[in-house]
């Protein structure tokens, strides 16, 4: 509001607003007063000081690119720290009731940093908004979903699933797969592919499992995200999970970064064959 108190610190460069909440940095600052989108704060900026900004070739400036990946690591980031949250509040209290039918320790829960997304439609996009995020930043995550019915153009991906985040091999957070308690829809759905994630290329638990894969001299590759942590908690540490999907070429290409021996453990299903045989012909071709 115009009486709130607003502070500006100028040596972080960040302003926040106590009457609204909003706060940010200058971009953020530019595009409230503005009502503009990132990508026009950055002309607007480079306007006023008469700097030409260089342009990739789908025409989004270099700096802009790498500002929006950094905004999406950062938005992921939040979201796996509400989600963990969220965890341990009343309403999450049968999901920590099924962790623990499934055997699951608290230590393992919170090493692998598990999550409830609440199963409201609204919950992450709110927090997020408060944060200083905006709703673009929220779809380009793959966090949101577009839909012109809602208040404010968009509501939460997941909602009242279990949360495990997905890492790249740097440990950072660059997508989610969330499994629901109910029977009548998807058991398991996983973020869509953004900026920061591609799936072909993407391992689950890498980034824990790299040290002891290379100490090993070989990994282990199973189907899902709860085979990873039964296996952790056996003290079974060289182990990845290829995303619920055969082997692709990218994925054997990051592994043999750390050994060149891959013993594949998928499901005794049709579609855990169908995988095996996939990821056994996939292997032999990568290694000639």
């Amino acid at each position: 509001g115009l009486n709130s108190p607003f502070t500006v610190d100028s040596t972080k460069q960040l302003f926040h607003c106590f009457g609204c909440e909003a706060g940010g940095d200058i971009f953020t600052f530019i595009m409230k007063i503005e009502n503009i989108d990132f990508s026009g704060a950055l002309q607007l900026l480079a306007d006023r000081v008469g700097y030409t900004l260089r342009r990739d070739k789908y025409g989004i400036p270099s700096s802009e690119r790498k500002k929006i990946k950094e905004r999406v690591y950062e938005i992921h980031r939040l979201a796996k720290n509400f989600y963990v949250k969220n965890l341990y509040s009343e309403n999450a209290a049968h999901i920590r009731r099924y962790l623990n039918s499934r055997g699951f320790k608290s230590t393992t829960i919170k090493q692998f940093e598990l999550g409830y997304a609440p199963n409201r439609w609204d919950g992450l996009t709110n927090y997020a908004i408060k944060s200083g995020f905006n709703v673009n930043e929220l779809l380009q995550s793959g966090l949101a979903v577009e839909s012109s019915k809602t208040k404010r153009g968009c509501y939460d991906m997941f909602r009242d699933r279990i949360m495990f985040p997905i890492w790249d091999l740097t440990g950072k957070v660059i997508a989610f797969g969330g499994r629901t308690l109910k029977e009548e829809i998807a058991k398991y759905i996983n973020s869509p592919e953004t900026m920061i994630y591609k799936k072909k290329k993407t391992v689950y638990g890498i980034n824990k499992a790299k040290e002891q894969i290379v100490k090993d001299d070989r990994v282990i590759v199973v189907e899902g995200y709860t085979d990873i942590l039964a296996l952790n908690q056996e003290g079974i540490k060289n182990c990845v999970a290829s995303l619920g999907t055969a082997l692709t070429i990218e994925q054997i290409r990051l592994l043999n970064r750390f050994t060149n021996n891959i013993i594949t453990i998928f499901d005794a299903d049709t579609a855990g064959e169908a995988a095996t045989e996939r990821g056994i012909e996939l292997l032999k071709e990568y290694n000639g």
